[in-house]
Order: structure tokens, then C-alpha cells, then sequence
């Protein structure tokens, strides 16, 4: 909950270039949302435990869960219910094409680095925009859907394809903290020991993150499962990261001869 609550505020840099003024905007838009997203994540949570057991807590939808446990399903409290879910679906579809359109920015901005190929950046003749990395992050997310649905119910399936994004959110800040606290092979920067201390915090939470992807916050039809389910699909994407830096390097070597 930590690493989930204070991540995505360092993606604002993603939409930076398309603010007028990002250096006020970004930083503005941070000091409102935390205290907000702080209010959302302790009133949220505390309202379901108030209605609805820990262990009965339905993973994949808590949210009509607890407005059916506190409204009903019959006569005003089930439209209430009905409309407050139909809005709340709505607003999961939005933030998940904001994601797309956040995550295919960054193949096509590796592809313009050199670092994935070419074929990442290219953009739309009419629309402008990466119409084939917007593709190929569309599958991923479909591909990860079928995953956590083989051989689970819709509880297991939904906490598989959170403990992957956490898992994945994990080692982008691994990295990050990372490379203050040990700092990059050709070191240019001299951090301060304020910022080392907050790296060293954020470095420990997304270990601790990264560590409990693996163990499932509702019942399962098998923990050891569940565990080696997330962990081979976390390992694929490592993997083909890897093969995608190395296959980079390699043509910016080649290129340079």
C-alpha cells in the first residue's frame, strides 16, 4: 500500500512537456494529490474493514462489494449502488487509457534513444501519435489478463495482476533509489545526505514490495502457485528487458565502429 500510495507521482514528468508551465504545474498538482490520495487510501480502506471481514474481502471488486454491504441491493440503496458502480467502472476505463497512453510514451521515447528499435517511435501518418507502441502495450496488457486468469477465479486473477504491477513498479524504483544511493558507474552528481536517507527509505519499502508480490493477499487455490505464477511472469519481463538493453548496446557498438 506504501509503494502504491506514493508511486505514479514521478510519471507527471511523462505529461510535463504538455503543460505550460511544468516546473509549477507537476509540482502543484503533487502537493494536492498526496494529501487527497492519503484521505482516499485510510477513509477507503477503513470504510470496507467497517462493513466487510479481511478474509472476505472480494479482490477483484471490494468497491461494489462495500456499496452493496452498505446500501443493499433493493429499492433507493440498490440505484445507488447501481450508479455509483456504473461511475466508478467508468473511471477505471479512463485511468487505464491514461496508463496506455502514459506507458507507450516511453518505448517510443527508448526508440528514439536507440535503445528499442526504430520500429517503437514510429508514429501515425494522420494522428500523430505512436500508434504501434500503443499496439504492443495494448497486447502486454492483454497478455498478462490471460495469464492471471489461467487456472484462477476472478479473486486470484486480480490479485496475480496487481502483485505483477507491483513487482514491476518494484524494480523501476529499485533502480531509482538505486542509483542514489550507489550511484551511476560514471558518477557526476554528489547527493546529499537528506536525499540519501529518503532514497534509502524508498529503496527498503520497494524491496519489501518487491519481496511480497509473491505472497497472496486473499485465498488462493494454491499459494506455492500463485507465488511461482507471479514470479515467472515478472522474470519474463526482466528477461526480455535484459535482451532488449544488450540487443541496444550491441547496435550502438556496432554503429560506432
Amino acid at each position: 500500500m506504501t509503494l502504491g500510495a506514493l508511486s505514479a507521482f514521478d510519471q507527471c514528468s511523462i505529461f510535463s512537456e504538455e503543460c505550460q508551465k511544468p516546473e509549477n504545474d507537476v509540482a502543484k498538482s503533487v502537493a494536492i494529490a498526496g494529501p487527497l490520495i492519503a484521505f482516499l487510501y485510510v477513509s477507503g480502506t477503513a470504510a470496507l474493514l467497517a462493513y466487510i471481514a479481511p478474509g472476505k474481502i472480494d479482490m477483484a471488486a471490494a468497491i461494489p462489494q462495500l456499496l452493496h454491504a452498505g446500501f443493499g441491493s433493493e429499492g433507493l440503496g440498490g440505484v445507488i449502488t447501481a450508479v455509483s458502480v456504473a461511475i466508478s467502472i467508468l473511471a477505471l476505463l479512463a485511468a487505464v487509457v491514461i496508463s496506455v497512453g502514459m506507458l507507450a510514451r516511453l518505448p517510443m521515447v527508448a526508440g528514439w534513444d536507440g535503445l528499442l528499435p526504430s520500429w517503437w517511435s514510429e508514429l501515425h501518418p494522420r494522428f500523430k501519435t505512436p500508434s504501434k507502441a500503443i499496439a504492443a502495450v495494448a497486447f502486454a496488457l492483454f497478455l498478462l489478463g490471460f495469464v492471471s486468469l489461467w487456472g484462477a477465479g476472478n479473486d486470484e486473477a486480480a490479485q496475480v495482476a496487481a502483485a505483477v504491477s507491483v513487482g514491476g513498479f518494484s524494480m523501476v524504483y529499485l533502480l531509482l533509489f538505486g542509483s542514489v544511493l550507489f550511484g551511476f558507474r560514471r558518477q557526476q552528481v554528489r547527493w546529499g545526505k537528506g536525499l540519501k536517507l529518503g532514497a534509502l527509505g524508498g529503496f527498503r519499502v520497494s524491496f519489501c514490495a518487491l519481496v511480497f508480490t509473491l505472497v497472496p493477499l486473499g485465498a488462493v487455490s494454491s499459494r506455492f502457485g500463485f507465488g511461482l505464477k507471479v514470479a515467472a511472469v515478472l522474470g519474463s519481463i526482466y528477461a526480455v528487458g535484459a535482451v532488449l538493453w544488450w540487443s541496444a548496446g550491441k547496435r550502438s557498438h556496432t554503429r560506432a565502429q
